[in-house]
């Protein structure tokens, strides 16, 4: 009898960790290349052990099969990187405005390593990142996350298959919504980028002496920095009341 105790706590707690780890391995913040593999693996199991006694009961008993118990893995795997991927689409929309204020602000050149890709990216971009997953932590977002992995057991039923079809649609729906919100949050400087353009385009035909093209890199450069310092705080607080609603439908799910 101990042993099949055992035996059924071990499978609950293992079934458990394989959608909250995968859904570490995928969230925003968590799975930043600067935070530790090992790190991440630690706070996957002790979250799976500490949730186990209270997600047990919608737990189904364990296969006997070896098959049924593969399939059963597979699709929390499936589930756990699919609540993560949701999330990570919705910081894609901070990489979409970075790219749109780096061209319309002269900075595409700039370009640095962030370490959330752990890819050279450009400066607008590589900031806006870093500073969402600041806010992530600081406004505690980060705990909705985890409250929505859980709450996808209500949804999600361990034991049947996931709907592969509604996944596929959700997270075509949700690449359409992080583009939108990213071309809002970089409207502005799509709005002055061409407003100045055709303020030197003008002045190039007032006064053809002037070299505008020795003038306009230093102007889009120094109009970009402007606008990014007094449009920083309202964009960004933009993001987070888009991305808040996101957390907010994975919690409330229809």
């Amino acid at each position: 009898m101990l042993e099949q105790l055992i035996s059924t706590q071990l499978f609950a707690i293992v079934l458990v960790f394989c959608r909250i780890g995968a859904a570490l391995m995928v969230l925003p913040g968590y799975s930043d290349m600067y935070v530790s593999a090992r790190l991440r693996l630690l706070l996957a199991i002790a979250i799976s052990y500490a949730l186990t006694p209270l997600l047990q009961p919608q737990l189904p008993p364990q296969p006997v099969a070896a098959s049924a118990l593969v399939i059963l893995i597979g699709s929390e795997l499936l589930i756990g990187a699919f609540i993560g991927l949701l999330a990570k689409l919705g910081m894609a929309s901070l990489e979409l405005a970075g790219t749109i204020i780096s061209f319309a602000g002269g900075l595409s050149n700039a370009t640095v390593y962030n370490p959330s890709l752990a890819t050279q990216e450009t400066l607008p971009g590589s900031m806006i990142g870093l500073v969402a997953v600041a806010l992530i932590f600081v406004t505690n977002m980060h705990y909705f996350m985890l409250e929505a992995v859980v709450g996808s057991y209500n949804v999600f039923v361990p034991g049947h298959l996931p709907p592969i079809s509604d996944f596929s649609d959700a997270l075509a729906r949700m690449t359409v919504s992080s583009f939108a919100v990213g071309t809002e949050m970089a409207s502005p400087f799509i709005v002055t980028g061409v407003l100045l353009n055709l303020s030197l385009a003008l002045i190039g035909r007032v006064a053809p002496s002037l070299q505008i093209q020795n003038l306009a890199p230093a102007a889009q450069v120094v109009f970009g920095l402007l606008m990014l310092v007094f449009i920083f705080p309202a964009m960004m607080s933009f993001w987070m009341g888009s991305f808040e609603s996101l957390l907010h439908g994975l919690l409330t799910p229809g």
